[in-house]
C-alpha cells in the first residue's frame, strides 16, 4: 500500500478536474493544500476527511486506491479469516496462516497475530478425538475471551469474533454475556452490515438455545430477531428462524414454512443440517422434509 497521502490525493484531484482553489475555503488555504500535497504535511484526521469530501471519495475507497485497485494484504487476510466456514479444511487453514506469518514478519500488528493464534488452533485441532477437541475449544476459548472481557467498549471487530466462536464458549459465558452484546450492537446499529451481523449472532444464540433445551429462551430471540432478517432480506436466515421458532413452539406449520424457504433458495446442505436437530415427534407429522 502506498503511504504518501498527498500524491495520491494530487492524483485524484487533477484526474477529477478540480483545482486547488475548488477544494480550499476559508478555514483551509491553498498553501496548506500544497504542503500536503507535497507531502510536507501530514493532515490531521479531520483535514483529511474534509478534503476526501471534496473529492466524493470514502476512506475505505481512497485505502483501496493506494493499494493500486487491490484489497491490502492486512485487510485481505482479516476478510479470508471471516469468510472461513469450515474449520476442517487444513489446507485453506494452512495456506492463510502461512499468510500471517509472512505479514507479521514485517509488521507488528495485534489483529492479525491474534489471528494467527486462533488458526493454529484450528489446524492442531483437525483430526482430533473429540475429548481432544474440547480440550482445544477451551484453549480457543480462553485465547477469545482473556482479552475481550477486559475491554470496556467491543468494536465491529470484537462482535464478529464473538458471534463466530460463541459456540466455543461455556455456557454460563454466552447467556450471562447476551445483554452487553445487545448494547454494544446498538451503537453499530448504522454501521455497515451490521445488521446481517446482528442476525448471525441471535441465530447462534437460538442454536445455542436449542442444543441446551431453552424453548422459552429461543423462542424470545427468533421472535426479536425475525423482523430484521426480513429488512435485510437473508431467506437463508428466515428460513433457519422459522425452523428453530417451529421446534421452540412446537409448531409444525413454522418448520415447514421455514423449510420451504430453503428449499426455494435451494440451500440443501443447510435443510440436511436442521432436519437433525427436529425432533422426531414434530419430523413425523411434517410432509415433506428435503
Amino acid at each position: 500500500m502506498r503511504y504518501d497521502f498527498g500524491t495520491v490525493f494530487k492524483n485524484l484531484r487533477k484526474a477529477k478536474g478540480i483545482s486547488q482553489k475548488d477544494i480550499c475555503s476559508e478555514n483551509f488555504s491553498v498553501a496548506t493544500l500544497s504542503r500536503i500535497e507535497n507531502n510536507l504535511l501530514i493532515p490531521p484526521y479531520d483535514r483529511m476527511i474534509y478534503l476526501l469530501n471534496q473529492l466524493d471519495i470514502s476512506v475505505s475507497e481512497f485505502e483501496y486506491l493506494c493499494s493500486n485497485y487491490k484489497e491490502d494484504e492486512r485487510s485481505r487476510i482479516i476478510s479470508t479469516f471471516h469468510s472461513i466456514h469450515n474449520h476442517a479444511n487444513l489446507p485453506n487453514l494452512q495456506n492463510l496462516l502461512a499468510d500471517c506469518k509472512r505479514y507479521l514478519l514485517i509488521n507488528d500488528d495485534l489483529k492479525i497475530l491474534e489471528i494467527q493464534s486462533i488458526l493454529e488452533i484450528f489446524v492442531h485441532s483437525v483430526n482430533e478425538t473429540p475429548l481432544k477437541l474440547e480440550s482445544i475449544s477451551n484453549v480457543l476459548s480462553e485465547l477469545i475471551w482473556t482479552r475481550l472481557k477486559k475491554s470496556d467498549i467491543w468494536t465491529y471487530s470484537d462482535l464478529f469474533i464473538i458471534t463466530s466462536h460463541l459456540h466455543l464458549l461455556p455456557f454460563e459465558t454466552t447467556t450471562a454475556i447476551f445483554p452487553r452484546i445487545v448494547k454494544a450492537f446498538k451503537r453499530y446499529e448504522n454501521f455497515e452490515n451490521a445488521r446481517t451481523l446482528n442476525v448471525c449472532l441471535h441465530l447462534n444464540y437460538s442454536a445455542i438455545y436449542l442444543k441446551h433445551g431453552l424453548f422459552s429462551e429461543g423462542k424470545n430471540i427468533v421472535e426479536r430477531i425475525l423482523p430484521v432478517a426480513h429488512q435485510i432480506n437473508r431467506v437463508d436466515f428466515i428460513g433457519i428462524l422459522l425452523v428453530h421458532l417451529g421446534i421452540f413452539t412446537e409448531d409444525t406449520h413454522k418448520i415447514e414454512e421455514g423449510l420451504m424457504v430453503l428449499r426455494i433458495a435451494k440451500k440443501k446442505m443447510i435443510i440436511e443440517k436442521l432436519t437433525k436437530v427436529i425432533p422426531e415427534k414434530l419430523a413425523r407429522s411434517i410432509l415433506t422434509i428435503c
